[in-house]
């Protein structure tokens, strides 16, 4: 009896190696035929592209990225173009339409009757580094103006920087 299951123990033990060894062969036959060598590729961490097909890709991305640097450099240059035209528009439109404030304590340098006057002496005061707007003064005067402030004690030292710098004959006016 005791040989009797020696043989069963064996014979069992041979037949239950030989299913594994099967059952693991049969897995990986099935695993290799039903996928593809991409996905095994895949699973190794290997690239399921060609060289040829990678080097095409590296320079069609290098391609795209000169295309991007030189349309944000064209873009770049468009850009400080509309600028610089909007700025000298600006500049433009504010040397034929000054505006001076409302109301204030004004610094004035010269008084005309004749816009064409006031408006080229408030040019030349511009380029001397004062504000040269023109503000309607009594008895449809024109008066070009150095600085405008808020009160008086303000407008006192710039009406004797005035006197000084531009015209003795500078005074204030107060709207």
């Amino acid at each position: 009896m005791l040989i009797h299951k020696f043989v069963l123990f064996t014979v069992f033990t041979f037949n239950h190696m030989t299913m594994k060894k099967t059952i693991i062969y049969i897995l990986a036959i099935s695993i290799v035929s039903f996928s593809s060598c991409k996905k095994i590729n895949q699973w190794l961490g290997k690239s399921s592209m060609s060289e040829e097909e990678i080097d095409a890709l590296v320079a069609q991305n290098d391609e795209l990225q000169k295309q991007i640097k030189e349309d944000a450099a064209s873009y770049e240059r468009e850009l400080e173009a509309l600028r610089a035209e909007y700025e000298q528009k600006l500049a433009d439109y504010e040397k034929s339409n000054p505006k001076a404030p409302v109301n204030g304590f004004y610094i004035v340098v010269g008084s005309f009757k004749n816009d064409k006057y006031a408006e080229a002496y408030a040019t030349k005061i511009k380029t001397l580094g004062y504000e040269g707007n023109i503000v309607e003064g009594p008895s449809n005067f024109k008066l070009v103006t150095s600085s405008t402030h808020a009160g008086l004690q303000e407008a006192l030292p710039a009406l004797k920087n005035a006197r000084s710098e531009v015209s003795a004959n500078a005074w204030v006016y107060f709207k």
